[in-house]
C-alpha cells in the first residue's frame, strides 16, 4: 500500500527539535474535552493538515515543517531557494497523501502569492504559479482547493473565492464558489462537499455553508479560459447550516462529517472560539453549534487554522492554534466514565466468548490450551482501551529475540554481521540468510484487484504492478513489491455474487525445484509490513504493525489448492472509527502473509509449515501432495470484515488502500525443497525413518 509512505516523511531530513508537553486540562464552558498544548520552536502561521500522523505546516521564516503528534519530534525541511516572503505571515501549507507533495503558499509584495511544492519521491521543490491571494487551502483526491481573494485588494470584503488551483503554469485558477466577505479557511470531506464558514469582515457575523460534491463537480472546468468569469457557485447554491455570532475562519470535518470550525471578534471573547456542527443538528439560520473551547477559556485573542484526521468521537484529536501565531494544540474528546464502566462490564461477555471459540478448535490443542487462559482482568483492560486485542500466543512479527519461542516465528530475510533480519547494504556485510534454498522462479497467474496503470483511488501504479518483482530472493525493498489490489465495497459486493468474474487479488508462483514437507517451517513469504510509530484517529497504534494480509494456498498440480488453516483475533466487534491506517497487534494472527515486518531496514519473513494442512481434504484425498508443492498462491484479503479466518472470525486491516493497494508481496523463500536427483541415493538409508516419522504424526 504505498500510502503507507504518509507515516515516514521524516526519516529523511535532520530533526530540528523535540517538543515539551504541556499539562492537559479540561475546557471551563462545558465537559467532556480535554486540550495539551504543545510547544514547538516553531508557530502556526496559516492553514495546515494532519496525515499519518504527521501535522505538516509552513511558516514565513523558517520554511516547511513535520511535527510527529505522537512522540513530539519535529523535522525541518526547509524551504525552496526561489521562494518569495514578505514575512508577514504565510496563509497555508498542506500534504496531499496521494500525490505526496506538500504545497506552501506564501505572501510576497501586497497581497500577491506564490505556490511552492515540495515532491517526496524526488526530494525537490518547484514553483508552481501564484494567485492575487491565497488564504486557505485543502486536498482532495490530488485537487488543491484554495480559498481567498480573486482581484486586487481595495479594501472591501466581496471578492472572495474558493477555487481550484491550476497546475498548467497559466495560472488560470478555477472559480467554484464565490463567498463573499473576508478570507477565510476551506475544508473539503472525503465524499467531496465542500464547507467555509463564510466572514462579513471584522466586527461583523458570518454562517458556516456546505456545497454538495455534485454541485460542486458540475461547475469544475478542465478548460478554463475565463477564471472568475467561469461559471461557479454561490452562498445560494450551498446548504446554511448555522449563523456564527462573529466572523469564520479556520475549519476542518472529520471522517463522520462532523465540522469544526473557529470564529473570531477582536476583543469579545465571548463570541470567539472553537465551535462543532455534526450532521445530527440543525441547519438553517439560527446558531446550530456546540462551543468545544471559547476564547475566555484560553485567553485567546485569535483562534487560528484547525486540522483533523479520522472521527473526532472515536478518539481522534483536532489540532488547532490557540492564539495568532501560536503553537499546535489538541483537543480530544474524553468518554464519559459510564462509558467505561460498560466497557469494563463487556470484559465478562468476551471471556465467555472466547473460551467457547477455543473449545470449537479442536486442532493444536497445545496453543489453544494457552490461548484461552487469557485472564479476565487483561480481557476488560482491552476493551478499556479501545479495542484491539491484548497481546497473544503467535509472534510478535518485528523479529530479534522477541521471536524466540513461538510457533511462527519470524525468519530473518538477511544474517551477516549487521544481526539478523537487517537489510543487507553495500557496506554493512549481511548477506541472504542461507536457510533459504530457494525462492519464487515462475509467474502462473497475476490478477490484482484494481486496474493497473492508474495510480490514485481503485488504481495500481505500473512501477507496483509487475509480478516478475516477487521472484528471485528477498530485497527487504519496501518499493521492490507486486501489488494484488483492494476491493472497495461496490468491489467486494460484485464478488460476493459472482467471484469467478471477480475474484480477489491473487499471485500465483512457481519454483524449480518443488517445496517438501520437512522439519519445521517449509517455506516463508515477505511482504512490505512495518511497524507504525504514530496514533492517528485513522486506525494506526504506535508499536503495532501496519499489516496488509493475504490468505496462503498450496497446490501440487496447479488447480487443487489447499489453503492454510488461519486464526485472527484482533478487533472483535469491528475496528474503532477510522481504518485507513488500521494497525494490528500481530500477536493475535497466525497464518496468513504480510505480518512480520519488512521494510526500512528490517526484513523479516512469515514462516509456513505443510503441517498444518495434514488433515485438509485435499490432503487427505491425494489430491494436494505436501512433499511436492510446485505452487503456491497469495490471495489478498479486504480489510472489512467481509473476509474470515478458519475460524469464522472477521478479518481487519487498512481498508480502502491504494496506489499499491491491499497485499504488496516481495518475495517467497523456500526452506525444505525436493533434493537433487544426484542426492537422493544418500537419503536412501533414512526412508524407513522418514515413514515412521509421518505415521506418527
Amino acid at each position: 500500500m504505498f500510502r503507507r509512505t504518509v507515516f515516514g516523511p521524516a526519516i529523511a531530513f535532520a530533526v530540528l527539535g523535540v517538543i515539551a508537553w504541556g499539562s492537559a486540562w479540561a475546557r471551563a464552558d462545558a465537559s467532556g474535552y480535554e486540550v495539551t498544548t504543545y510547544s514547538p520552536t516553531i508557530s502556526i502561521e496559516g492553514g495546515f493538515n494532519v496525515s499519518g500522523g504527521l501535522a505538516h505546516y509552513w511558516n514565513a521564516n523558517s520554511g516547511y515543517h513535520v511535527l510527529d503528534t505522537k512522540t513530539g519530534v519535529v523535522t525541518d525541511v526547509g524551504y525552496p531557494s526561489s521562494y518569495s516572503t514578505n514575512y508577514g505571515g504565510d496563509p497555508f501549507g498542506v500534504y496531499d497523501a496521494i500525490s505526496q507533495k506538500f504545497y506552501a503558499a506564501t505572501y510576497a509584495s501586497g497581497f500577491e502569492t506564490f505556490l511552492y511544492v515540495y515532491d517526496y519521491p524526488t526530494d525537490t521543490w518547484s514553483d508552481a504559479g501564484q494567485a492575487v491571494n491565497m488564504y486557505g487551502g485543502a486536498v482532495r483526491n490530488g485537487d488543491l482547493y484554495i480559498s481567498g481573494l480573486r482581484e486586487p485588494w481595495s479594501g472591501g470584503f466581496d471578492t472572495n473565492f474558493i477555487s481550484l488551483y491550476d497546475f498548467s503554469g497559466s495560472n488560470l485558477h478555477d472559480a467554484l464558489i464565490e463567498t463573499g466577505g473576508a478570507s477565510a479557511h476551506v475544508a473539503v470531506d472525503n465524499a467531496g462537499n465542500v464547507y467555509y464558514a463564510a466572514y462579513g469582515g471584522f466586527g461583523v457575523s458570518g454562517e458556516l455553508y456546505r456545497w454538495d460534491a455534485s454541485a460542486v463537480q458540475s461547475v469544475i472546468n478542465s478548460n478554463l479560459a475565463g477564471g472568475e468569469e467561469d461559471t461557479y457557485l454561490t452562498l445560494t447554491d450551498g446548504t446554511l447550516l448555522s449563523t456564527l455570532p462573529a466572523g469564520g475562519n479556520g475549519i476542518a470535518v472529520d471522517d463522520d462529517g462532523v465540522v469544526f470550525f473557529t470564529v473570531n471578534q477582536w476583543g469579545n471573547p465571548d463570541a470567539s472560539g472553537i465551535m462543532r456542527w455534526d450532521p445530527t443538528m440543525n441547519t438553517g439560520n439560527s446558531a446550530n453549534y456546540e462551543v468545544i473551547l471559547s476564547a475566555a477559556d484560553v485567553g485567546a485573542g485569535w483562534f487560528g487554522p484547525l486540522a483533523i484526521e479520522g472521527s473526532f468521537d472515536n478518539g481522534a484529536t483536532l489540532f488547532t492554534s490557540l492564539n495568532f501565531n501560536a503553537s499546535i494544540s489538541g483537543i480530544t474528546a474524553v468518554p464519559e466514565p459510564t462509558t467505561l464502566g460498560l466497557l469494563a462490564a463487556g470484559g465478562f461477555m468476551m471471556l465467555g466468548w472466547r473460551g467457547n471459540r477455543c473449545a470449537r478448535s479442536p486442532k493444536r490443542i497445545a496453543r489453544s490450551a494457552v490461548r484461552c487462559s487469557v485472564p479476565l482482568a487483561a480481557i476488560a483492560l482491552f476493551l478499556m482501551m479501545g479495542g484491539t486485542a491484548m497481546a497473544g500466543v503467535f509472534s510478535p512479527g518485528k523479529g530479534g529475540s522477541a521471536e524466540v519461542g513461538f510457533i511462527d516465528a519470524g525468519i530473518a530475510g538477511f544474517v551477516g554481521p549487521a544481526g539478523e533480519g537487517v537489510q543487507a547494504t553495500a557496506s554493512n556485510g549481511n548477506y541472504v540468510n542461507p536457510v533459504f534454498k530457494g525462492w519464487a522462479t515462475g509467474v502462473v497467474m497475476y490478477d490484482p484487484s484494481d486496474n493497473v496503470g492508474t495510480y490514485g483511488q481503485n488504481g495500481i501504479g505500473s512501477q507496483f504492478a509487475d509480478p516478475n518483482l516477487a521472484l528471485g530472493a528477498v530485497t527487504g525493498s519496501n518499493m521492490d513489491i507486486v501489488s494484488l489490489g483492494d476491493m472497495d465495497a461496490t468491489e467486494i459486493t460484485a464478488h460476493l455474487s459472482n467471484p469467478a468474474v471477480h475474484p480477489l487479488g491473487t499471485l500465483i508462483l512457481s519454483f524449480d525445484k518443488a517445496i517438501t514437507n520437512g522439519t519445521g517451517a517449509d517455506f516463508a513469504t515477505f511482504e512490505n509490513g512495518f511497524v507504525s510509530n504514530y496514533n492517528t484517529g485513522a486506525g494506526s497504534a504506535a508499536g503495532q504493525m501496519f499489516a496488509e494480509l493475504g490468505y496462503v494456498e498450496v497446490s501440487t498440480d496447479g488447480v487443487h489448492y489447499a489453503r492454510f488453516p488461519s486464526e485472527y483475533y484482533n478487533y472483535q466487534g469491528a475496528p474503532p472509527g477510522s481504518q485507513a491506517y488500521l494497525t494490528q497487534d500481530v500477536s493475535n494472527i497466525y497464518n496468513l502473509a504480510g505480518k512480520h515486518a519488512n521494510a526500512y531496514g528490517e526484513s523479516w519473513g512469515t514462516p509456513f509449515d505443510l503441517d498444518d494442512l495434514l488433515d485438509d481434504q485435499l490432503v487427505l484425498d491425494g489430491l494436494v501432495d505436501l512433499d511436492e508443492i510446485n505452487f503456491v498462491k497469495i490471495v489478498d484479503i479486504p480489510g472489512d470484515g467481509t473476509f474470515t479466518d478458519s475460524l469464522g472470525t472477521p478479518i481487519y486491516d487498512a481498508w480502502v488502500t491504494w496506489g499499491s493497494g491491499g497485499m504488496d508481496f516481495e518475495a517467497l523463500g523456500v526452506i525444505n525443497q525436493v533434493p537433487e536427483p544426484a542426492s537422493l541415493a544418500l537419503l536412501g538409508a533414512g526412508l524407513a525413518m522418514v515413514a515412521s516419522r509421518r505415521c506418527c504424526k
